[in-house]
């Protein structure tokens, strides 16, 4: 199905944002 494999990787993506959002120190705010 092609909706539950667009809903997987876009929360895929929204994981390594915030992975990536904590790796990082909060200087933009």
């Amino acid at each position: 199905m092609v909706l539950s494999k667009t809903i997987l990787i876009s929360n895929l993506y929204v994981l390594m944002f915030i992975i990536y959002n904590s790796k990082e120190p909060n200087h933009s705010q």
